[in-house]
């Protein structure tokens, strides 16, 4: 399927991830913008734009989330919730662990589209056996995790630059243009 979409021209990806258990591809094309998400059940591309945010999700808890939303201000930010995902991974590798179920890892991407509003890339799902979060592939999957959460996070802030590049040039043209009304 993957193979199909980019050699349909949807995407020309420039950056190509497979996870650990190889269930997905995430790929992005930098260069039209645009991101692909290739699993069993989906197969989804959506452009840069259509990001407000995404968030990590452990057993149904957010620990990271960055937002595309615009503030008073117009800038774009991106907030982080409980310490980020690398607080998870330092607290995997550091001396004191937490143990704990996890049932599921999976990244939450809410998008700008009425017919398809969300999509969930799911790292790791297993409810009915859930393995401990110190067990030995955990690293691992919050890795693949983290890989992608990274490139999201490139992703919205390079909009928010955009985004800023574009308010300051239309304050600069409605100031210029203010300044050509009063002297004249």
């Amino acid at each position: 399927i993957f193979n199909e979409l980019v050699n349909s021209g949807g995407i020309t990806p420039t950056k190509i991830f497979k996870p650990i258990l190889e269930n997905y591809i995430f790929a992005i094309d930098e260069n039209n913008r645009k991101i692909a998400y290739v699993s069993a059940n989906v197969n989804r591309v959506f452009n840069y734009d259509d990001i407000i945010n995404f968030e990590l999700l452990e057993s149904g808890s957010t620990v990271f989330q960055k937002s595309a939303m615009r503030t008073i201000g117009g800038a774009l930010v991106g907030d982080v919730l409980a310490g980020g995902i690398g607080a998870i991974i330092g607290g995997l590798s550091g001396g004191q662990r937490e143990r704990r179920k996890v049932s599921s890892i999976v990244i939450k991407v809410l998008l700008r589209d009425i017919q398809a509003p969300s999509l969930e890339i799911v790292i790791f799902e297993n409810y009915k056996l859930p393995p401990y979060s110190d067990d030995a592939a955990m690293p691992f999957l919050y890795g693949d995790a983290s890989v992608i959460c990274d490139m999201l996070s490139v992703v919205v802030d390079g909009q928010a630059k955009n985004e800023s590049k574009e308010e300051n040039n239309e304050n600069l043209a409605t100031g210029l243009a203010e300044d050509i009304t009063k002297l004249h």
